[in-house]
């Protein structure tokens, strides 16, 4: 009887875990580079990616998201 009662808490614990997880990763911000010269793909993955588009970057950005920027010029 012991160990049914130890098995369904590491199961309830198990589950709680992974649905902590899943939340995390499900709510997870993504970070854009921008700086006033695009590099590398241009994609704005990382600052070896950045993209030279700060608002495109915006408008494509989910509520949760950041944009950094780097100092400099920026132009429509």
């Amino acid at each position: 009887m012991t160990n049914l009662f130890a098995l369904r808490s590491t199961r309830q614990w198990l589950s709680v875990l992974l649905l902590s997880l899943m939340a995390t990763l499900a709510t997870a911000q993504t970070i854009r580079y921008v700086k006033p010269v695009a590099t590398g793909t241009g994609e704005g993955s990382s600052w070896a990616n950045a993209t030279a588009s700060l608002q495109r970057t915006v408008d494509r950005s989910a509520p949760d998201d950041q944009v950094w920027v780097a100092a400099g010029c920026f132009h429509p």
